[in-house]
């Protein structure tokens, strides 16, 4: 199965037999129906989980002080989760609390909450 392919999704016999009796494309009709609901309501396409983990950065985002919920913030949350696959993952090989504390650090830091300069590094001089 090639990477690109959509994961198999098991119809009712009657169900395929009526699409291929009128030659309509099931995988296409699924596709569409879910880019239409995506752009309609982005919200309601994601996964339960993932409404969690974008929850929970935004709650990380807070805690920290932070008035923006970047990547860093979901990838923390992510993290803290005992139940998420990278989680479990870095656990396994013994790095997850070393990354959290090094995420926790840099959203502490004073570089990371210094505000931003100016697009092109240029700064206001008065003249």
């Amino acid at each position: 199965m090639s990477e690109d392919a959509p994961p198999e999704v098991a119809i009712s016999p009657t169900l395929a037999g009526i699409a291929k009796r009128f030659n309509i494309d099931l995988s296409a009709l699924a596709e569409e129906a879910l880019n239409d609901r995506m752009l309609r309501d982005p919200v309601s396409a994601l996964t339960a989980r993932m409404r969690i983990a974008l929850l929970a950065g935004l709650e990380a985002a807070r805690q920290s002080g932070q008035k923006h919920v970047g990547t860093e913030h979901v990838f923390l949350a992510i993290l803290l989760d005992p139940h998420s696959i990278p989680s479990q993952m870095l656990n396994d090989i013994g790095v997850r609390d070393q990354l959290v504390k090094q995420i926790e650090a840099l959203l502490a830091s004073k570089s990371y909450n210094a505000p931003a300069e100016p697009e092109g590094g240029a700064r206001n001089v008065p003249t």
